[in-house]
């Protein structure tokens, strides 16, 4: 079920290639992941033990390219995980057109899924928003069976 087979009954090569992969795609996923999250922490602990303010809080909209709430739960997670950063809000079915040019939302036809994130350690809102669009496009091609396309 949920396997593309062709007229023969075969599964096609890329469906097989895909999955024997995934198990890798995701051991790259939490390797990168674990990078971030030390990237992002020694950020904070600079920022405190210096007692220099260097934050520029904000909250900004991001349209998600997830198909699923799974997927929606786990970007969203990865986020609030990520030191500097938490999701405050998610709104299924609020999305438009993708305004953002690059990463995986710009190749969703409309966006699903409108998360409200608090950032603080970024330097606009067109970085902010390449970075969680990053963080999702490594996540969706770490845990989908097939990687990335949408």
């Amino acid at each position: 079920m949920g396997r593309e087979t062709r007229s023969d009954g075969a599964v096609p090569p890329s469906a097989v290639s895909a999955q024997i992969t995934w198990p890798f795609r995701l051991l790259a996923f939490l390797g990168w992941y674990a990078g971030q999250l030390l990237v992002s922490n020694a950020t904070v602990v600079r920022d405190i033990l210096t007692h220099q303010d260097r934050s520029k809080p904000r909250v900004v909209r991001y349209e998600s390219a997830c198909r699923t709430e799974r997927e929606l739960a786990l970007v969203a997670l990865a986020i609030t995980l990520t030191p500097g950063t938490l999701v405050i809000s998610m709104n299924a079915g609020a999305g438009e057109p993708p305004a953002a040019a690059g990463g995986v939302a710009a190749r969703a036809l409309r966006a699903r899924f409108v998360l409200y994130v608090h950032v603080m350690y970024h330097g606009d809102r067109n970085e902010a928003l390449a970075d969680i669009s990053h963080l999702e496009e490594w996540l969706l091609w770490g845990t989908r069976l097939r990687g990335l396309p949408c």
